[in-house]
């Protein structure tokens, strides 16, 4: 949907919403986004399986607003058609930016890792039974999944791959997708897309102040959400997070998941969505970071 469509239904819908400043976002692979006024975001799902999971992310708000996090989440208001299906959603503008590489030093102080903790920690603690009853929030990271994804890596990726860069990703898998049985079979409700992307950083208050999107979230292995911790704040500062999150599992063992292969595997998806979308990739550096961080011993 282009803005001007965006911002048609927005007047069609709210006549009542004085639109005085837009700004539009229509690159994300599951939503449009436009921001009105500087103070109001609206999500407009791109498919029929998105606006099903927007409906989820709602329950998982109203579960999330009756523990206290010192980060703040989007809180929906739906607008629906005459079918009641969602067109869109909005609420209120959590002030800062989207995290982005350039901000990742400043983004690792040890009030970020405890904020992160803490609301991992109140995220993950949340049960079936808190949310509402039409909530359909299906597992998705099973043993096939994994396996399909590793499928499409050999496939897809494999032939671009030196000889070592096979090897390195061939033990990656293979030891996860051997160990996946024996593993805690604990799940938690998770975000499931828990990236730079979607925290937003306050620049006034110096510190990570909101999380958002929740399109992805599930019941979950709870180590998935610190993958993208992992990879882009590296072992450290996940560490430090860890140090600050409750949760009845070792911590030692939730970390040697995120190490091992949790916070590896990002690369793998980063390049098959550029390989989909015929982006040019400097194939020399592909894994370096993958390498950088799977190269170490921690702990």
């Amino acid at each position: 949907m282009n803005q001007h469509e965006m911002v048609s239904l927005i007047k069609t819908k709210l006549p009542n919403v004085v639109i005085r400043q837009v700004k539009s976002n229509t690159t994300g692979w599951d939503n449009d986004i436009l921001i009105i006024n500087e103070d109001t975001v609206f999500r407009f799902p791109k498919t029929k399986r998105i606006k099903e999971k927007v409906e989820n992310e709602c329950y998982i708000q109203e579960a999330l607003v009756k523990t206290t996090t010192a980060i703040t989440v989007p809180m929906y208001t739906p607008v629906r058609d005459a079918s009641h299906q969602i067109e869109c959603v909005y609420y209120p503008f959590i002030k800062g930016q989207a995290v982005n590489e350039t901000m990742i030093e400043e983004c690792t102080t040890e009030e970020n890792a405890q904020r992160l903790g803490d609301f991992l920690s109140k995220l993950h603690s949340i049960r079936h039974a808190d949310l509402h009853h039409d909530a359909t929030l299906t597992p998705i990271h099973s043993f096939s999944y994994w396996n399909e994804l590793y499928q499409a890596v050999q496939e897809q990726l494999f032939p671009y791959f030196t000889n070592s860069q096979k090897d390195s990703t061939k033990e990656v898998f293979t030891s996860f997708l051997e160990d996946y049985g024996r593993m805690n079979n604990r799940t938690t409700l998770i975000h499931g897309d828990l990236t730079i992307s979607n925290l937003i950083y306050d620049y006034r208050k110096q510190q990570i102040a909101g999380v958002i999107d929740f399109t992805d979230a599930q019941f979950g292995d709870p180590a998935f959400d610190f993958a993208g911790i992992y990879w882009s704040f590296g072992p450290h500062f996940t560490k430090r997070v860890l140090s600050n999150y409750q949760n009845d599992e070792d911590e030692e063992t939730l970390y040697k998941r995120v190490k091992e292969f949790y916070g590896l595997q990002p690369v793998f998806h980063e390049l098959l969505y550029s390989v989909s979308q015929n982006q040019s990739i400097a194939w020399n550096n592909a894994l370096t970071k993958f390498t950088a961080l799977r190269s170490k011993t921690y702990w």
